[in-house]
């Protein structure tokens, strides 16, 4: 909006908040009524690679402001191969021409997130990187991420910890 002064609602993005309809790929009018928000804060939502104005005769191109719908677009991969996307926690997942909305998806904790050139991103978080970035962290980097892998793997520790669980 500051560089060409058109405002845009980014798919990639939008598709992050549980809001979209997986068949239409709009905002899904039935969660905004049901929340009680004004239908006209959800407007008709832009796809990345289009072209919304000029700054001093540059275009201005909407990318994939998601950053995990950037780094997967930046991927040179052929096919819907599967990819992991590491920042704050991991991501697995695979881009496909679809959507796939069925209950064993759901239950398995995959997600559908909007793509580049209308694919969509088929993933789940993988929280065991997050949980080791935070112990790295609070003990100010003692130990390489190697260092405490090794240490894991001969612990003696008898509990498991899922990083899966809900409470993470």
């Amino acid at each position: 909006y500051k560089l060409c002064g058109v405002k845009a609602r980014e798919y990639t993005n939008a598709t992050t908040m549980g809001m979209i309809n997986a068949k239409t790929g709009e905002f899904d009018l039935e969660i905004v009524d049901a929340l009680g928000y004004p239908r006209q804060l959800f407007p008709k939502l832009s796809q990345p690679g289009t072209v919304l104005g000029e700054y001093e005769g540059i275009s201005c191109v909407l990318c994939a402001t998601h950053d995990t719908g950037s780094a997967v677009e930046g991927i040179p991969m052929e096919g819907n191969h599967p990819y992991i996307s590491t920042g704050t926690w991991s991501l697995l997942g695979t881009e496909l021409t679809r959507p796939i909305t069925t209950e064993a998806a759901m239950k398995s904790g995959f997600t559908n997130e909007g793509g580049y050139n209308g694919t969509t991103r088929f993933l789940k978080n993988i929280m065991g990187m997050w949980m080791l970035q935070c112990i790295h962290k609070e003990i100010d980097g003692v130990y390489s991420f190697a260092e405490m892998a090794q240490l894991a793997q001969t612990s003696a520790y008898p509990c498991w910890i899922d990083a899966a669980d809900n409470r993470f």
